[in-house]
């Protein structure tokens, strides 16, 4: 943790940034489940027979977000999993990394568990939408299509009382033609009560409703009150600031059991994402 000021005063109160342990627990969840909303990803159709395109075996990977610290945890995702299932086989990934703002509608800038599963289903729904619809994108030159999302939310265990409330990363990978899916939520450092309650009173979209999307983020307002001329913090990575562990620490941890999972469901035949065996990659 670099050297920051660890108190300040705002509005005529005094705010004291604190050192945060790491909560949570890494695991394989069904978002729909999570979230309680019905299935509304359905499966694009190319129209023919994939396996007859020639190699190297395209396939299009869509992530939904254009930051870097998520692409690149994304694009490494993908790339282990396609290794394992056809190792040595000769495979392009098109990469198109893209905005989905409208999620934000629905879900906040800041949003509660499990608005973080939601996120990447109404994230993944946005982003096919726009791909089925891009003119540029010959659906029937690829063997799969992936859409890849990560939607941090925070755990403020409010059915709990006394438990310290978390930021965690949520992750869901995406295969158009398959429909298969594989989706998990991770750990991350505490937040704190009193910068939390500046949060919740900035409102929600849903006031009306179980107040999970949060309209400011958590990360702004550490930033705002702790960054100083010479030390800004950024605020969509505040975690190296008071814990161990920058943020793409935690997304690589979730990344890797999502990997793990992965595979053994390929394993099993649960999933098979539309890859094709190396065999015919060779062919």
């Amino acid at each position: 943790m670099s050297p920051i000021p660890r108190q300040c005063v705002s509005d005529g109160k005094k705010y004291t940034l604190l050192d945060q342990k790491t909560h949570g627990e890494i695991r394989i969840v069904d978002p729909w489940e999570a979230t309680g909303k019905e299935s509304f990803l359905k499966t694009s159709e190319a129209g023919h027979d994939r396996n007859d395109c020639p190699p190297p075996a395209k396939i299009l990977a869509v992530y939904t977000s254009e930051k870097a610290i998520k692409v690149s945890c994304l694009h490494n995702l993908l790339k282990g999993i396609i290794d394992f299932q056809c190792p040595g086989s000769d495979y392009k990934i098109d990469e198109y990394p893209l905005r989905t703002s409208a999620s934000e509608d629905k879900v906040g800038k800041q949003p509660f568990w499990p608005n973080g599963q939601l996120g990447n289903l109404y994230r993944i729904e946005e982003a096919r939408d726009i791909v089925l619809q891009d003119p540029k994108v010959e659906l029937k030159d690829y063997f799969a299509i992936f859409i890849l999302s990560i939607e941090s939310d925070i755990d403020d265990k409010r059915d709990v009382p006394g438990a310290v409330p978390y930021d965690q990363p949520n992750m869901m990978i995406y295969e158009c033609f398959s429909g298969h899916y594989v989706s998990g939520v991770g750990r991350g450092p505490g937040v704190q009560e009193d910068i939390l309650a500046i949060v919740k009173g900035d409102g929600f979209l849903d006031e009306d409703g179980p107040k999970l999307a949060g309209k400011v983020e958590y990360g702004k307002y550490l930033a705002d009150l702790f960054s100083t001329k010479d030390d800004k913090i950024d605020s969509g990575d505040w975690h190296c600031k008071v814990s161990d562990y920058p943020r793409a620490h935690h997304f690589q941890e979730l990344s890797g059991e999502l990997s793990k999972v992965a595979k053994e469901k390929l394993l099993k035949g649960e999933i098979h994402f539309n890859l094709p065996c190396k065999s015919k990659l060779l062919a």
